[in-house]
This record gives structure tokens, sequence and C-alpha cells, in this order.
């Protein structure tokens, strides 16, 4: 049951890292802009963009015409991966646990 996790978990550590916004309070903080979640694994750096004022939300970036020199710790992003699987595999085991405990608490008052 591990294994079909897994790609479910690859999705969520994607979509994280793609959805978050991080915030900098300093043009220095935009050369090395960390994403993913729980532990991050994407660096990128965003000191090309010139900002009229911080502090500054931003976001993971992609750009079709230059991309922005950005490296991958793939050791973290494993490790995401398998921290969203267990954490999956714990809800999925232990919900259903969960909710006969609270029917029998409500039956028991």
């Amino acid at each position: 049951m591990f294994i079909l996790f897994l790609p479910v978990s690859v999705v969520i550590t994607w979509t994280l890292a793609m959805l978050q916004r991080n915030r900098v309070l300093s043009e220095a903080e935009t050369g090395s802009v960390i994403f993913g979640r729980p532990l991050g694994w994407i660096t990128q750096d965003q000191s090309r963009f010139q900002w009229a004022h911080y502090p500054q939300d931003l976001r993971l970036t992609f750009i079709k015409f230059d991309q922005l020199p950005t490296s991958v710790n793939w050791v973290m992003f494993g490790a995401n991966v398998l921290i969203i699987t267990i954490l999956l595999m714990v809800l999925y085991y232990g919900l259903p646990h969960i909710m006969r405990w609270l029917k029998s608490m409500r039956g028991a008052s």
C-alpha cells in the first residue's frame, strides 16, 4: 500500500512548492529563495528582479525566455515525499478508527 501513496505524495510535494509564497525583507534575500514544504528542496536566485519596495512575497518562477538559476536538492525532495506518504498512510488507516471512536463517544454521552 505504501507504493500506491508515492505518486500522490510526489504530486502533493510539487504542488506545495508551486503554491508557496516566501516573504523576503531585502534585496539581498532574493539571491537564495527556498521553496518546498515541509522541507525546502528548491533554491532559486530571483535577484534579477528589481522590486520598488520590500517586503515582497515571491513564488517559484519559471521564465521561458531565460531561466532563473535554480537548484534542486533531491534528497530533501525524497524526504518530503516520504513525510507526506507517511501522513497520508496515517490518515488512510487512522481515520476509520478515529471516526469509530468519535461515534462511540457520541453514543456514550
